[in-house]
């Protein structure tokens, strides 16, 4: 194997990898009787500091969030 066919072998993996470290978090915030709740708060708390926001947002008008998190947000 050159060079070359080392590099583009070595970058292709790398991508697969690090595609492979993205994940998603997404639902649905309903009330009691099921009805989506619009514009809702998500907020994710780092455990060991209950004041410290890792990731927030707001549901839309069908009460649905999602957000994309990496290992940053994984190990925080």
């Amino acid at each position: 194997m050159n060079k070359t066919q080392f590099l583009l072998s070595y970058f292709l993996l790398l991508g697969i990898f690090a595609h492979a470290q993205t994940s998603y978090v997404k639902g649905i915030v309903t009330d009691a009787k099921k009805a989506p709740i619009e514009y809702a708060n998500i907020v994710l708390y780092d455990v060991s500091d209950s004041t410290r926001i890792i990731k927030a947002t707001t549901t839309d008008v069908k009460g649905r969030f999602s957000w994309q998190y990496g290992i940053a947000l994984r190990s925080a």
